[in-house]
């Protein structure tokens, strides 16, 4: 399924299915409590799932930008000597094809021919790049480039760096934004 694979509402399906199976479990429980007490109990998470399923729909915590969720792993053939970066997004996400591409031509071996150049990787169950991430594998969409060998990764004058620019953290809440 690659990208196109809508996440979210693969949870929310398996949300659904072991609550499904586990509904019927409360019916004896909820007895327990008699008429009066079982209506005010439904009134009540009736609301609740309306306002969280509100609250939900108003916030928009990404914009359409960024990568979401993206995997970068560099693999080495002892055999061959050969090194891989792979590269893979489970989301749908806008420009990750030109972020993919731009690190294969910097830090890649693009300028030996185009058996080297950034190539789309078919995601099977036999691709054993990405069988550390299994069975989530299988809804990713992975792009792979070769890098200099050994002897030459010592040449490589350009560095890559990751820094967040807008970086809040809220130590008392636990979170970062």
């Amino acid at each position: 399924m690659g990208e196109k694979a809508p996440a979210e509402f693969i949870i929310a399906s398996m949300t659904a299915f072991i609550g499904f199976y586990t509904f019927p479990l409360l019916i004896p429980f909820a007895h327990r409590f008699g008429r009066k007490t079982m209506k005010k109990a439904v009134v009540f998470f009736v609301g609740l799932t309306v306002l969280s399923m509100a609250y939900m729909a108003s916030v928009h915590p990404f914009d359409e930008m960024p990568p979401k969720r993206m995997y970068v792993i560099r693999s080495e053939k002892i055999t061959t000597r050969e090194i891989h970066l792979n590269f893979a997004a489970a989301d749908s996400s806008p420009g990750l094809r030109e972020i993919v591409t731009d690190l294969a031509q910097t830090f890649g071996e693009t300028h030996k021919g185009p058996e080297y150049e950034l190539s789309e990787v078919e995601m099977t169950d036999w691709n054993d790049d990405w069988d550390i991430l299994y069975p989530f594998s299988a809804f990713l969409t992975p792009y792979k480039c070769r890098l200099p060998g050994v002897e030459n990764i010592r040449k490589i004058d350009k560095s890559f760096n990751v820094k967040a620019i807008n970086d809040m953290l809220d130590p008392v809440g636990g979170t970062r934004s």
